[in-house]
């Protein structure tokens, strides 16, 4: 056991001790700085993800019109995002739209309640399933979509070093996240 830390210990020290005597060699195989990609991979990506997701999802959807169109619907986000790139921006809208587990949140209560409605206007189709993969991810993608018009700047509560704020929200909105993913049931049973 002794060894092997002394062989790890001593590793670090070798590794840190040539960074310090060869920086352009440690630059050459480990650069600071990474060109992005080239303006095609963005697109095979997206048709690549386009194409998993239909494989994934038609076999639970069927394999119809509404596959295709539903997963299309889907992926308007990352086409406006790539296509719109100079869309005006919006600080209001910034404050609006929520970040991390409040956008989760509210993705989900969006997509509860579309759930709803989509299952009490079509109950009575054989189109229920694909309708629902069709129209159920409907609001969240307008979100997504109104969200591109947000500058990205910092929330009101940040800008006011306002941390209580933060800490009380964070905690209203990761237990109304419990609650509307029902996470407690599902993992305790």
């Amino acid at each position: 056991m002794f060894i092997i830390t002394g062989v790890a210990l001593a590793r670090i020290v070798l590794e840190e001790l040539a960074a310090q005597v060869f920086p352009q060699r440690l630059d050459s195989i480990n650069p600071t700085e990474v060109s992005g990609p080239g303006a095609i991979q963005p697109w095979l990506s997206l048709v690549f993800k386009y194409a998993v997701l239909v494989l994934m999802i038609g076999d639970m959807v069927g394999w119809g019109w509404w596959l295709w169109t539903g997963a299309l619907i889907l992926f308007i986000p990352g086409i406006m995002g790539m296509t719109l790139t100079d869309l005006p921006k919006s600080k209001i809208l910034t404050q609006l739209i929520p970040g991390g587990l409040a956008a989760l949140l509210l993705a989900t209560l969006l997509s509860t309640w579309a759930g709803d409605v989509v299952g009490m206007v079509f109950a009575d189709s054989d189109m229920l399933g694909p309708l629902s993969f069709l129209l159920v991810p409907l609001p969240v993608i307008i979100v997504a979509i109104i969200g591109m018009f947000a500058d990205g700047g910092e929330k009101w509560y940040v800008q006011r070093n306002l941390t209580w704020v933060w800490v009380i929200g964070g905690i209203g909105v990761f237990g109304a996240t419990v609650w509307a993913t029902d996470f407690v049931s599902q993992v305790f049973g």
